[in-house]
């Protein structure tokens, strides 16, 4: 059992392939990676931080909607899902993370569980709307 705790873009890349996503590698701004994949029709961005030669410490499932969930709605789910966040921005955009540190060392199969997780938590956001 490989135990990791760093990650590199491929290797996530790899992770979402296993769990049946079609992830697309690419570069931000700053010049680290970020991955763009298709969840239940929104495209979810896996962001690295903590990132240095070629490998992150950390990564995070972030995505945006363009439309307004009323914050009860995303309080409610707050309370719910423990590792989620589900946030309005200022500009009224919904905004959904789930952070997975990899400090102390994790196994794929970690990964692929939290994977798992943001695919429900994006699942439960529509079932509430």
């Amino acid at each position: 059992m490989t135990v990791l705790d760093t990650i590199s873009a491929d290797e996530m890349a790899d992770v979402l392939s296993s769990c049946g996503f079609s992830p697309e590698l690419r570069t931000a701004g700053d010049g680290t990676p970020v991955i763009l994949y298709e969840v239940l029709g929104h495209t979810t961005q896996v962001l690295f931080n903590g990132y240095s030669d070629g490998r992150a410490r950390s990564i995070q499932f972030r995505v945006r909607f363009a439309d307004t969930v009323p914050l009860e709605v995303l309080n409610s789910l707050n309370e719910e899902k423990l590792y989620v966040k589900y946030y309005a921005q200022s500009d009224g955009r919904t905004v959904v993370e789930l952070d997975c540190p990899l400090r102390g060392g994790v196994t794929l199969g970690h990964v692929q569980y939290v994977a798992s997780l943001w695919e429900n938590a994006i699942e439960k956001l529509f079932e509430t709307k």
